[in-house]
């Protein structure tokens, strides 16, 4: 009993910090699957704006459809990232919580909530802005597919790198 006392009195904020960030993330995931034309195109208004200041073209919202520029291509639901800035989040809350003490615990909740946000609709932006020169290609789908994957794993892994000499990793781990 006193080895399940101990752990529970180092970890429940971690336990507790960890379900939470489920909850919302799942939340989040069933809301947005539900959601209106109306939560969608200021949802996607980041993605909309970013397109039309690089590209200098008008992209006007259809409902049902998403941001269109004139039947070349559309900035629909799916491209706004939500599973990898769901995916973000909770990678820094259920890695990284453990590694704080006392209030720094729902700070860094509060900040890896707003920055997986942050992060997700910047990375969610270039995968865009570098999938629109491609659209003539016969396997754009794969191409924009690839794009993301790329950008995605390479967003989370920096997070973690960086996350990681930033808490400073573990007492057993080498710093090199």
């Amino acid at each position: 009993m006193p080895a399940i006392r101990r752990f529970l009195k180092l970890y429940t904020w971690d336990i507790l910090l960890g379900l939470l960030a489920i909850a919302l993330g799942l939340a989040a995931l069933w809301g947005f699957a539900r959601a209106g034309d109306g939560a969608l195109r200021v949802l996607l208004l980041p993605h909309a704006k970013t397109v039309e200041w690089f590209y200098h073209v008008p992209l006007v919202y259809r409902d049902g459809v998403g941001y269109l520029y004139s039947d070349a291509f559309s900035i629909g639901a799916a491209c706004m990232g939500l599973n990898f800035i769901v995916m973000l989040f909770w990678m820094c809350v259920c890695v990284f919580t453990h590694r704080f003490r006392a209030w720094r615990k729902p700070v860094f909740f509060g900040a890896a909530l707003v920055g997986s946000v942050l992060l997700g609709v910047s990375v969610s932006c270039i995968r865009i802005l570098g999938s629109i020169p491609l659209i003539a290609h016969a396997q754009f789908a794969a191409l924009h597919t690839g794009i993301g994957a790329a950008l995605y794993l390479a967003a989370l892994t920096g997070v973690y790198i960086l996350l990681r000499k930033i808490t400073g990793g573990l007492p057993h781990e080498t710093h090199r």
